[in-house]
């Protein structure tokens, strides 16, 4: 989801930032949202306006914020307004899925690949190496996670 949003923080009573905000779920962090807010996001209406106490972990936790001048274990209060949302377009879904499963493929045949390299060319060593990488690609989910992340980023749309 695409999120447009108006937030201050406040760190004991005193404004810390005053913005607007275009940021993709899972991607707060490139747009120097905290953890919290973007969490909290999930449950807005369009156009609701909330307090949120931020606890440190969920914030800055450990490191803090020296450009802010928040310290360490700082915990933080936000004033949120979502503006707009959108999900993403079911078209672009159905995409995706198509890319992940040419992408599946390619990944089998490069690391196929290597395998003939490495071992020679005995078919017994690239049928049975071949379908054991794609049952690993496949059971691992670590593509999938690749590619929703890959596809969920502003610069890939």
């Amino acid at each position: 989801m695409y999120f447009s949003v108006h937030i201050t923080g406040l760190y004991n009573g005193k404004q810390f930032e005053d913005r607007d905000v275009k940021l993709v779920l899972g991607e707060g962090s490139e747009a120097d949202v905290v953890l919290g807010v973007e969490l909290g996001l999930k449950k807005f209406k369009s156009g609701e306006k909330s307090k949120l106490k931020i606890k440190s972990e969920y914030a800055y936790g450990e490191k803090g914020h020296n450009e802010y001048n928040i310290p360490p274990g700082a915990d933080l209060e936000y004033e949120v307004t979502l503006k707009t949302f959108e999900k993403v377009n079911t078209i672009f879904s159905r995409a995706c899925i198509v890319r992940l499963k040419l992408m599946e493929y390619i990944i089998a045949l490069i690391i196929l690949s290597v395998i003939v390299f490495i071992f020679g060319h005995s078919t017994q060593a690239v049928l049975g190496g071949g379908v054991y990488i794609l049952k690993i690609i496949k059971t691992s989910g670590l593509l999938e996670n690749i590619f929703l992340f890959v596809a969920s980023s502003k610069r890939f749309i």
